[in-house]
């Protein structure tokens, strides 16, 4: 009997896109294309969302500050909505 050792495919490497300097958030989703990711902000007690392409770190709201509590957000699987 022969045993033969696979090794496992190496990982791809990807970049880390830190949120750190975007506070306050409490929650953040990376997108199925891997390239944007939805976060919400918190600025005197009012809440909005926002995409940011990974990439390039562009960001654009898709949500007004508002008195509310948006959780729980859904991507397309195509992330374009």
């Amino acid at each position: 009997m022969t045993v033969t050792s696979i090794s496992p495919p190496p990982f791809n490497t990807e970049s880390v896109t830190t949120l750190s300097n975007i506070t306050p958030h409490q929650w953040a989703y990376l997108a199925p294309d891997g390239d944007h990711i939805v976060f919400d902000q918190e600025r005197d007690s009012l809440e909005s969302v926002w995409v940011m392409n990974r990439r390039n770190n562009s960001r654009w709201q898709i949500l007004e500050p508002r008195n509310a509590s948006y959780r729980w957000p859904t991507i397309s699987n195509d992330s374009r909505y």
